[in-house]
């Protein structure tokens, strides 16, 4: 199962507290939000590649499809044309 260490948790506090202090400061780069940024991102693009490697799926593909099927459709459709 996917989790941190208990001693992960014990620093959540601490480090959003110094995020908000540097965030009050005005400081233009939080190496903090910059961090958690690139581990979301990192295990959104994991989550993709098993997703399209067991079941076959591109994820942003079906996002496409999902949100804008007239778009995709024609993508498609333009695809096949030969003319």
């Amino acid at each position: 199962m996917l989790g941190a260490p208990d001693f992960v948790g014990g620093l959540r506090e601490p480090l959003q507290e110094f995020s908000a202090d540097l965030a009050a400061l005005g400081v233009p780069f939080n190496p903090i939000e910059e961090v958690l940024a690139e581990i979301k991102e990192f295990a959104t693009e994991m989550l993709k590649d098993l997703i399209e490697e067991a079941y076959g799926i591109d994820v942003d593909q079906l996002k496409s499809f999902l949100t804008s099927p007239t778009h995709s459709a024609q993508r498609h459709l333009d695809d096949a044309d030969p003319a």
